[in-house]
């Protein structure tokens, strides 16, 4: 049975996806700070997260360049700005968005198996987390990111490929923000025995960030900001082109290559 956006309300889709987003992220809050869950079974957590998001956001652009086939799955996520050829099978935006999340998970991975399993039970004391917690854990992600899934199936096929877009540049940007959040505060965990007071502010700001990675940035448009057209009375016209004519061509060439991507490809015959 096909989704259909016009199937539900749009008030009942928001308030799905706002219970969504924050019920993944209660998952380790209640685990860490109600649970008892240890610092390693909370880390495991959000490596298997963002490892099930990659799964879920994959699975999201084939269905989105089955159902829409629109160009920018051709030209890929991060194609050149201004390009517009057609090449390839239509998977180059999944294999681009895959080429960046399995090496960074994986490597990550290791690093927070070795954490959770070795490095942070000798600080500790005792061994590694209950299996019980990190199976809960892991299953309370599944059920989470599975809805995530489901929601963003409503309507698929009308919605643009800057849609499709964002969502993966948000999983990806999300991926390292996190990571890299959880490394430095592992310093801070060691050096100070906060590991409270960081996963309290680490879940707040993950939260927002989950909210943020919902809303898709335009590009800027219009007059440059005041500081750039002040550095064209100082500053003489590179290549003959001053900052502001710069600053319009590059937003003209964006919104160009923006419109290029949701343009529909014709089926083979």
């Amino acid at each position: 049975m096909r989704l259909h956006q016009r199937d539900l309300p749009v008030t009942r889709i928001g308030l799905a996806r706002l219970g969504q987003t924050l019920g993944i992220n209660a998952v380790p809050a209640l685990g860490f700070f109600a649970a008892g869950w240890s610092s390693g079974a909370t880390l495991a957590f959000y490596w298997v997260e963002t490892v099930l998001l990659t799964l879920s956001v994959s699975a999201l652009i084939v269905v989105h360049r089955v159902r829409t086939r629109r160009a920018g799955h051709w030209m890929g996520i991060s194609r050149a700005v201004g390009v517009s050829e057609i090449s390839g099978n239509g998977f180059r935006s999944l294999t681009e968005f895959l080429s960046i999340m399995i090496p960074f998970s994986a490597a990550h991975g290791i690093v927070v198996a070795l954490l959770t399993f070795q490095v942070l039970p000798d600080v500790a004391g005792g061994g590694g987390p209950p299996a019980t917690d990190l199976a809960l854990g892991s299953l309370s992600a599944a059920g989470f990111v599975l809805l995530g899934f489901v929601l963003d199936l409503v309507g698929i096929g009308s919605r643009p490929f800057a849609w499709i877009e964002a969502t993966a540049r948000g999983v990806t940007g999300r991926m390292v923000v996190t990571h890299l959040t959880i490394l430095f505060g592992l310093v801070a965990i060691a050096t100070t025995d906060a590991a409270g007071g960081f996963f309290a502010v680490f879940i707040v700001l993950k939260t927002a960030m989950d909210f943020a990675r919902r809303t898709r940035a335009e590009i800027p448009t219009g007059d440059p900001p005041r500081w750039l057209a002040w550095l064209d009375r100082i500053v003489p016209p590179q290549k003959g082109e001053t900052f502001a004519q710069f600053w319009h061509r590059t937003r003209g060439e964006a919104k160009h290559a923006e419109t290029d991507k949701e343009r529909i490809v014709p089926r083979a015959r």
